[in-house]
């Protein structure tokens, strides 16, 4: 083996056995937006026998492409005269590269490679990290996904956004804003760095399919600004709730009443008299229509009969629970007095049917607006009206007076001529 060959071989095996320990720690890829700079995560590692020979002065050069690609930053070369310009922030000489590039330019997206180099020793590691330069931001992150609670629950939601260039990071912000955020700037597992913003609030049904935007503004080194955004829809479940007061009216052939009633899951109706479900009959027609998906608007309408006893109108909620509210349609007549069996109750019930209703007592009065409280006295000729409640549904009830042959009213419970 002549001299050469032999210098070649121990050239080739030293390479080598080096090789094994020389090594780099870099992020796989990095995102950047077009413009602005990127900071490059960077470490090295070299042989323990060459510990000695880390001294200065020495540099940082990052490759294009290859390993024997053309150099794109040098930090020995003065300020203006590298093909991208930036900054060294690490120290070498304590094995740290970590390297900004400024006003990254989208047509520059490659492979990169870190050389060292002193008057010791040169070597380019093998490890690149992947420069992926877009003309827009990423998307920020929400977390978690997708949010399901019942209403009363603590929501908690965190927005997090690449932040690239420390120098320029993402502001964050939350539309609506439904209370103050926290916002951090964060170094990530792989030392590149984001920002993050935690919105914690209290979910209320108002909130539910309610749209909850995170959005992430970029001001750009070049000038401008750039804006990502990210979203998700609430999904609040909540008990039904009566939607106003309902109503009755009266035409000489029939009585109508509606009740509207809200709730996630959407909750179902139920009209009831004298304890028992109404169903639909020639004479008792009970109408639906869904409002939206959380919704529903149940009306009645039936020919009154003398032996007919006071109705209820039940909200059956697929929910368990307590009721959330309640509320008596309000009465309306303009020349007649409305008997007792035309005074539905609209109410929401925990999951239970609806419990039978007391004996009447007498009240006369032409219209009633109830709500669950004690009842007034009205007039010097009323006898007091009863409003009573079980443990799922509050109700109130009113009956007429019959007139006697003397023109003299006496108690009664049925619908008699008005």
């Amino acid at each position: 083996m002549t001299e050469v060959e032999r210098f070649i071989l121990i050239g080739c095996l030293l390479q080598g056995a080096l090789g094994r320990d020389f090594a780099v720690m870099l992020p796989q890829s990095i995102e950047v937006l077009s413009g602005s700079c990127v900071l490059i995560p960077c470490r090295f590692e070299i042989p323990p026998e060459m510990i000695n020979d880390l001294v200065a002065p020495a540099k940082g050069i990052w490759r294009k492409s290859h390993t024997g690609g053309r150099v794109v930053f040098d930090s020995s070369i003065a300020p203006g005269n590298n093909e991208i310009e930036g900054t060294l922030l690490g120290q070498l000489l304590r094995k740290n590269c970590t390297t900004i590039l400024d006003r990254f330019p989208s047509s520059y997206r490659d492979h990169y490679f870190y050389r060292f180099e002193n008057p010791k020793f040169l070597y380019t590691f093998a490890t690149a990290i992947h420069i992926n330069a877009q003309d827009s931001p990423p998307k920020p992150k929400l977390t978690p996904e997708k949010v399901e609670v019942m209403e009363g629950t603590s929501v908690s939601l965190s927005c997090s956004a690449a932040a690239p260039c420390p120098k320029l990071p993402p502001n964050l912000t939350w539309t609506p804003r439904l209370s103050d955020s926290v916002d951090q700037l964060q170094e990530n597992e792989d030392n590149t760095t984001s920002v993050s913003s935690d919105l914690t609030f209290t979910a209320s049904h108002l909130h539910h399919g309610q749209k909850i935007t995170c959005r992430a503004l970029y001001t750009l080194q070049q000038g401008g600004n750039q804006t990502s955004e990210a979203s998700l829809i609430l999904t609040v479940l909540y008990m039904p709730q009566i939607s106003g007061s309902g109503s009755c009216s009266r035409t000489a052939a029939e009585i109508s009443c509606s009740c509207e009633s809200r709730g996630n899951p959407s909750p179902s109706m139920e009209w009831h008299v004298s304890g028992l479900r109404v169903t639909n009959s020639t004479d008792r027609v009970i109408r639906e229509e869904q409002l939206g998906n959380t919704g529903l608007r149940s009306s009645l309408t039936m020919r009154p009969h003398r032996e007919t006893r006071p109705l209820s109108s039940a909200s059956v909620p697929t929910l368990s629970g307590t009721p959330a509210s309640s509320s008596t349609p309000r009465l309306h007549s303009d020349t007649q007095r409305l008997p007792a069996a035309e005074n539905p109750v609209c109410s929401n019930l925990g999951g239970t049917d609806p419990q039978p209703l007391p004996e009447l007592e007498t009240i006369h009065y032409a219209s009633i607006k109830h709500s669950p409280r004690s009842v007034e006295t009205l007039g010097q000729d009323a006898r007091e009206g009863a409003a009573g409640h079980g443990d799922d549904v509050v109700y109130s009830q009113v009956a007429r007076k019959k007139k006697t042959k003397k023109g003299k009213q006496q108690d009664g419970e049925g619908l008699g001529e008005g």
